[in-house]
């Protein structure tokens, strides 16, 4: 499912679709970076399955982070603060 849109879906603008591939692909230390400057109230509306591999990316550092130990490098507070406040301008 991951990069498919429905056929009845506009795809991203390609703005949007560089930033999410960003999101989805960069380093923890860059995402960190890039979700401290995001605000998702300046963004056109999307389809949510745009946003399925940056989901799935906050769903992995999530799951890491209530694991004792987190084995994932990067997986730091701040950086779980910053994609759950991601997440609630998201949705």
């Amino acid at each position: 499912l991951e990069g498919t849109v429905p056929p009845l879906a506009a795809p991203a603008p390609r703005s949007q679709q560089r930033v999410l591939s960003q999101l989805a692909n960069c380093s923890s230390e860059e995402l960190l970076l890039h979700l401290r400057d995001f605000k998702a109230h300046h963004w056109d509306r999307c389809v949510a399955i745009h946003w399925h591999p940056v989901l799935n990316r906050f769903d992995d550092i999530l799951a890491d982070h209530g694991r004792e130990p987190p084995q994932a490098e990067g997986s730091s507070s701040e950086l779980v603060c910053e994609v759950l406040r991601v997440i609630h301008e998201v949705l």
